[in-house]
């Protein structure tokens, strides 16, 4: 397995913020902002410099310090310190250390955090973990980079990664980041059994000790299925409303101007229909959207497919499919997410559309956690199983580990 790449020295720092790209991102908001406040340069000859010079200067230097502000944390392996620290550019301003020794564990969970306005994003929170303290690490990072991430501190603080991330706790020593489901099996020895199948499972599982086949498909129709697509039926109504009132005001003005009605104000009728149509358009964009993505979740169906020598899991949309196959020496967890399981804040949310996190998230009675199986590797990610019992999860584990890892 590729290792996670450690600094040469004793010190590790991560730090976030908006850095010189921040400042090329602002640029344009800075030359506009001084062109307003330095407007009256061209109003008035005398006067001028007075009021557009310190408007002028004091937000360029704010937008500028706001592009150069930064924060992040560094860990001296030698010192056994942590530091936690935020400034400008290079310069820290504040600092707070703490011990290392403090610390226990890097933890790396999948939260749902509020982003604002009824919407739901996913974040990967890497911390180090103490009895008494914690320490966020980083917080803005993708799953992929957040992993390396917390590869990375666990290696160079030597320190265990507990990892929640697919709903169950995974510990890994510092020694064994890198290591491959196979290799693990065979270092422990772990003795791998197959439990007899669940009755009926037959017809959508096929196992015979070295091929592991099964065949997936969404929940189908269901009161969750109601429930979700009833904010789209709203949004249809609203949008066919618009776009037939946006149609009915665009031929009353084409009747108007050809009887040449005078008084009559053609063109702010022509805004009012172009406005109406426009919003329509936008409305139903978003409905199809919506409806899609909710369509693909609950009537997909897909194939996982597994060999000695890789994991290959498919899933046919309404549109295309998409395939991704882990090579079994590269396959790293292979774990059942129960719910209601091991993370002290409950079962990690499984992988769902944008448009349906905030629903799933204030329905938890409609839509309850089901159990589900995560692989992972460096490169890839894949959840499947979601609509299985927890008998069939257990069995289609504990198959698939004999597959792979056996």
């Amino acid at each position: 397995m590729k290792k996670t790449p450690l600094p040469a020295g004793d010190v590790l720092t991560h730090a976030e913020g908006f850095g010189i790209c921040g400042c090329l991102v602002l640029l344009p908001f800075l030359l506009s902002t001084w062109c307003v406040t330095a407007g009256p340069l061209w109003a008035r000859p005398t006067g001028s410099w007075e009021v557009s010079l310190p408007i002028g200067g004091f937000v360029t230097l704010l937008l500028f310090g706001l592009g150069c502000f930064r924060w992040g944390s560094t860990l001296d392996r030698r010192a056994r310190t942590v530091t936690s620290w935020w400034g400008g550019l290079r310069l820290p301003i504040r600092r707070t250390t703490r011990r290392l020794d403090g610390f226990t564990s890097v933890n790396l969970r999948r939260e749902i955090k509020d982003a604002g306005q009824k919407t739901m994003k996913i974040v990967y929170p890497v911390r180090l973990a103490g009895a008494d303290d914690s320490l966020v690490w980083t917080s803005t990072l993708p799953e992929r980079d957040a992993r390396r991430a917390a590869e990375r501190l666990a290696r160079f603080a030597q320190l265990p990664l507990l990892d929640w991330t697919s709903g169950s706790l995974v510990r890994r020593e510092p020694e064994h980041l890198d290591e491959s489901l196979r290799e693990r099996v065979r270092r422990t020895r772990e003795e791998l059994k197959v439990p007899s199948m669940p009755p009926g499972f037959q017809e959508q599982c096929q196992f015979d000790g070295r091929r592991f086949t099964l065949e997936t498909r969404g929940p189908g129709f269901s009161l969750y299925l109601v429930v979700v697509l009833f904010p789209y039926m709203i949004l249809t109504v609203l949008s066919a409303f618009m776009l037939l009132w946006g149609g009915a005001c665009w031929e009353e003005t084409e009747r108007q101007a050809l009887q040449h009605r005078p008084g009559y104000n053609q063109g702010e009728a022509r805004r009012v229909s172009y406005a109406l149509l426009v919003l329509g358009g936008i409305l139903s964009s978003l409905t199809v959207a919506g409806v899609r993505s909710v369509l693909i979740e609950c009537f997909a169906r897909g194939r996982v497919t597994a060999i000695a020598e890789s994991l290959r899991v498919e899933r046919r949309r309404l549109f295309g499919r998409k395939v991704v196959e882990i090579p079994a020496g590269e396959l790293e967890e292979l774990v059942k997410a129960m719910p209601g399981t091991d993370s002290p804040q409950g079962p990690a949310p499984r992988p769902v559309p944008g448009t349906l996190a905030a629903v799933k998230a204030k329905l938890p009675r409609v839509h309850a956690a089901s159990a589900s199986i995560c692989a992972r590797s460096d490169r890839a990610r894949v959840d499947f199983g979601h609509n299985l019992t927890a008998e069939q999860v257990a069995f289609v584990h504990a198959a698939l580990m004999k597959v792979l890892a056996g």
